[in-house]
């Protein structure tokens, strides 16, 4: 079966076999679909049963018209007072990329209490219109950062990937350039931004989506950036078609982004042979709920109520929005491209690729022009996913200590990703804060061993040049040879380290064997039919 191999929809489908109904991408008419019917997309491979939450096109295409109303006034308030022409494009050429949006939106919320920007704050900072579960919240950030590796593969090569397939999407961010650079440097700087929001959200505990949160702060960003994206192509672009397109970046494209990064990180994991238990899928769409409704999603429109109506909504919008095209094929050489080659793993594209086959299927891989499996690359996905099993059941045994080695494994990565050049643009306030921590250390430092020394040097005041000069020479002398005997020791203490790091992971290794023994009849199938 060439079906969707991430996509968990494929459950529902038990009982006796139904020949599946056939719906065209961006299909209109589904009324000869009946609650119960095994549905296919052409051409997407996926397959699913329709239920009562799956929304008609007609409903789905009519969400593409609605913006974010608040961030919208509120990115024109603040246009308008910075010196943009409101109903000209040119009055904001001046403004791109070269202010702090969110800075400037608290400005003059201070200044006008009663003005958009004040609005849109206050509404932010609020709690939402439905319950919500801080603790469930807390469980749904431990699940990502504990499943590190599995999640953020999932995040590139299925969510990531996978969106590049809808036409409109793609519209919106050749529009901006968001991504379809062909320089690497431009797009590993574009997904470290895109990260360092989801690691902001999910580091720090719920306390980061409250008011005052770095989280909270993050989404707010990017809910203007969004705001301002979406004033600047209806405004600049002339060839943009409203009733065809919809609004850039309107209420099903948001809708859409928060499925990806939450229920096509759920079926990533699965694909990767490291499935999610059914109270960590539960968290974690909660806590993409609260981050959905964050980010400028309207309750009406929020699709992360349950699993299931996560799971039927992302079908819903497969059917309206997956049509691969050229600029599909585009949009993921590029991405993919960029990210070859790179630390930590300095994985090939044909690697890449093959990540990207596994999660997405043979269907969509195939319209996305992405080049087949070899047989070495077979053999890298069973040694993958092997490794990605006993991650996970690793982490699930310790989750505290593998939650914050999660964030900081990601973040790690990310700089390695960047190099210097990526830090110097995306971290340069954290990177000066960082150099004015380790020159106060120094100093402190070079003032405590003055203070060490002064006494003993202040010993021989009484004595002549000459034996002052000996009493020096004896007294550096035993402080080189105390610090060889440091070094010496603290040599010894990184050969232990070693040694056990050694046994961990051949204790690791064995393991992995024995689990591949275990599954050799599966690998078999595998290897005929990935």
């Amino acid at each position: 079966d060439k079906m969707l191999p991430a996509y968990a929809g494929s459950r529902s489908l038990h009982g006796p076999y139904q020949v599946p109904k056939i719906i065209s991408p961006l299909s209109e008419n589904v009324d000869h679909v009946n609650d119960g019917d095994v549905v296919e997309i052409k051409g997407a491979g996926v397959r699913f049963r329709w239920n009562k939450y799956h929304k008609k096109p007609v409903d789905v295409r009519a969400k593409r018209l609605e913006g974010d109303p608040l961030a919208d006034a509120a990115i024109s308030e603040i246009l308008l007072n910075e010196g943009g022409d409101r109903n000209t494009s040119k009055g904001e050429g001046k403004h791109k990329h070269k202010h702090d949006f969110y800075a400037l939106c608290n400005a003059r919320a201070e200044a006008l209490p009663s003005g958009p920007c004040a609005s849109l704050l206050r509404s932010v900072n609020s709690s939402p219109t439905f319950k919500v579960d801080w603790e469930s919240v807390r469980r749904g950030q431990d699940f990502f950062l504990r499943r590190a590796p599995s999640t953020s593969i999932a995040l590139l090569h299925l969510s990531l990937v996978g969106g590049f397939s809808s036409p409109g999407i793609n519209e919106v961010l050749y529009g901006t350039g968001y991504l379809m650079n062909s320089k690497p440097s431009v797009v590993q700087l574009r997904l470290f931004e895109t990260m360092a929001m989801v690691i902001d959200c999910m580091a720090g505990g719920p306390e980061t989506l409250m008011q005052g949160g770095k989280g909270l702060e993050s989404v707010t960003r990017v809910r203007l950036l969004h705001a301002f994206v979406r004033r600047r192509l209806q405004r600049r672009m002339q060839g943009w078609n409203t009733e065809r397109d919809g609004v850039p970046i309107n209420q099903g494209d948001m809708a859409i982004t928060g499925l990806s990064f939450s229920i096509n990180v759920i079926f990533g994991c699965e694909a990767l042979g490291c499935p999610a238990s059914p109270a960590d899928i539960r968290d974690y769409v909660h806590l993409w709920k609260v981050i959905s409704d964050k980010i400028g999603v309207l309750p009406a429109h929020n699709p992360h109520s349950s699993f299931e109506e996560a799971v039927a909504a992302l079908e819903s919008y497969i059917i309206t929005c997956i049509n691969p095209n050229e600029s599909s094929v585009r949009a993921t050489s590029a991405v993919l491209h960029g990210v070859s080659n790179q630390p930590p793993f300095y994985m090939s594209f044909q690697r890449m690729a093959s990540l990207s086959r596994l999660c997405l299927g043979d269907t969509l891989a195939n319209a996305l022009q992405l080049p087949q499996y070899t047989l070495s690359d077979k053999f890298f996905l069973i040694l993958l996913k092997s490794l990605l099993k006993v991650q996970s059941a690793i982490a699930d045994c310790y989750p505290r200590h593998f939650s914050k080695r999660g964030s900081f494994a990601i973040r790690r990565n990310l700089r390695m990703l960047l190099g210097e050049k990526g830090t110097k643009t995306v971290g340069k306030q954290q990177r000066q804060q960082k150099q004015q921590q380790q020159q106060q250390e120094q100093q402190k430092q070079e003032q405590q061993k003055q203070e060490q020394q002064q006494p003993l040097l202040t010993r021989f005041g009484g004595y002549d040049d000459e034996e002052s000069e000996r009493s020096r020479l004896i007294l550096e002398e035993n402080l080189s040879a105390l610090e060889n005997i440091r070094k010496r020791r603290l040599e010894k203490i990184n050969f232990v380290k070693k040694v056990v790091v050694g046994c961990i992971t051949s204790t690791a290794l064995l393991c992995m064997v024995k689990l591949g023994a275990g599954n050799w009849r599966q690998s078999q199938k595998f290897l005929k039919n990935p």
